[in-house]
Formats: C-alpha cells, structure tokens, sequence
C-alpha cells in the first residue's frame, strides 16, 4: 500500500475504512462521509493520513470551493488527505518538480471539476427542456412501451428510436409507444392490486405464467411489481424529477430550463394501460 511504501502505520481495523459505494458523491450527505468527520471532529481519529483513489472518491461537488473547505476542516484536525494519482504539492521542492509546476496541477483540478460542473449543467437543461418540448428523456422507456419518435404536425408515429441518446430530429419529438402485449399485463397487475392481492402474490403469479421481468428475469418479486404501481405514467403522465425529487412538481407548462423543480406532465403518454381511476384505486390501497 502506498501508506506503508511512505512509512506509515496501516491500522487493520475496518473502522479507520470510510466508503459509500451505495451514495452518490455530488453532495456530503453520505453515511461514511459523515462519520469521517464526527471521528476527526472528535478528537479521536487515531489517524493523521487520509488515503483517498482521487478527488471524485471524496466527492464530486459543483463547486470546488465546498471540497477546499472540506478538506481544510479535516487539515485543522491534524488529518492530511493524500489522493493516490496526484503527486503532493512539496512546499520544500524537493519532488523534481518546480513548485509553480505543481500548483498549476493542483490548480487544474479546480478547473476540471468546473468543467465536469458545466457539462452536467448543460445536460440537465437539455433534459429539462426535452421534457417541457414532449420529448421523452430518459435513455430507456418504461416496461411496456417503446421509444418511438413521433411526427405532431403529422399526427404519426414516424420510427424507433435506435440509440438509448435519441437525439431528436426537427419536427419529431421522443414519444413512448405502448406495446399491447405488455400493455395488458401492466392493466392485470393494476385489476389484481385493485381487487386486494397483495405484490408477493402478483409477484408469484407472474413468475408462474412465465412472463419476464422488466429486467429480463424470469422470476418476479414484490419490489419490482411495486415500482410498476407507483410509477405515473402508466396513467399516462410524466413526472421528470431531474436532480432534485424533494420538491413539488411544476406543471410543463410554466416550468423553466434553469429550475430544479421536478416536472409534472399529464397526458405525456396517450394511450397509457391504465386510467385514472384505476389509478387513483390503487393508490388509495
């Protein structure tokens, strides 16, 4: 380990391991994050090296500002981060390379994590404004139904779309097309939830028919019925969370590109397997 390579004690004791495979790293609000810093900000560390992949590992905050002041909470604890592909900044030059070298490195980090900000940016507004056009943007259709681009003026469906990107075309929109197979089985699943059978037992009885999951399974579970009952748009009606799903969905109407919130349009899908009271049964259950 590249510790021990620079003479330092490797504790064998998972407590001094910090990870969040399962979270997402655009925020701090992580289980093993938090507890790096309650251990640091404790006194109680036992550490004085953070060894850490690369600066995405720590995080992968919009603005670099927010993982300087991370890191600076953890330097005032007497705890150093050293990322394993930079070299570290020699205040004493003795790294063969001249200091102005290495604070031009470092200072080219900041400037990717800008860049990586702004490409995120962009493709956030491109999917807002896809959905607020009727463009589906999602790379892969709901069970049940097909990617399909769809001609207004003409009031057709036109062709499949090939790529899960499906860049749209002029005068074509992103459409999700039913499948009437599919379609069906979507409907059953709503009657029987509606009629009182529990998701195990929806479950068991699509697994027994034979029917594949969405994933392409042939066995069913509950949690995986249960995605399909809350999902809106097998009413028919998109709700496009984006990055944020905390906050009250706006109509398409009267959202905006540079927003957050997410975004509610009805009658997205026509056609949808099941109406709205059906729905609203379900729902109620």
């Amino acid at each position: 380990m590249q510790a021990e390579k620079e003479g330092l004690e490797v504790p064998d004791d998972p407590a001094f391991r910090f990870g969040d495979n399962d979270a997402t790293g655009a925020n701090d609000d992580r289980n093993g994050f938090q507890r790096l810093f309650r251990i640091v900000e404790s006194g109680s560390a036992g550490f004085s090296c953070l060894y850490i992949k690369d600066r995405s590992r720590f995080g992968r905050f919009d603005d670099i500002r927010e993982q300087f002041a991370h890191e600076y909470r953890l330097e005032e604890k007497g705890v150093r981060i050293r990322y394993l592909d930079e070299e570290p900044i020699d205040w004493g030059d003795n790294s063969g390379r001249s200091l102005g070298e290495q604070l031009f490195a470092f200072l080219r980090t900041g400037q990717t994590a800008s860049e990586r900000h702004k490409i995120r940016e962009r493709g956030r507004i491109g999917k807002r404004d896809a959905v607020i056009d009727g463009s589906c943007p999602q790379p892969r259709a709901p069970w049940g139904s097909e990617r399909w681009h769809w001609d207004r003026k003409g009031d057709r469906w036109v062709q499949p779309v090939e790529s899960a990107a499906g860049s749209r075309r002029p005068g074509l929109v992103i459409g999700l097309r039913w499948d009437p197979v599919k379609s069906e089985i979507v409907r059953e699943i709503y009657e029987l939830a509606a009629g009182g059978m529990a998701q195990a037992g929806i479950a068991t009885l699509l697994t027994e028919r034979g029917i594949e999951t969405p994933a392409g399974k042939m066995e069913w579970d509950r949690n995986t019925v249960g995605r399909i009952l809350r999902h809106p748009i097998y009413k028919g009606d998109l709700v496009w969370a984006g990055a944020s799903s905390d906050e009250e969905p706006v109509h398409f109407m009267t959202a905006k590109s540079h927003e957050r919130y997410p975004i509610y349009y009805p009658g997205f899908a026509p056609g949808a397997p099941v109406s709205v009271e059906l729905w609203d049964v379900v729902r109620r259950k």
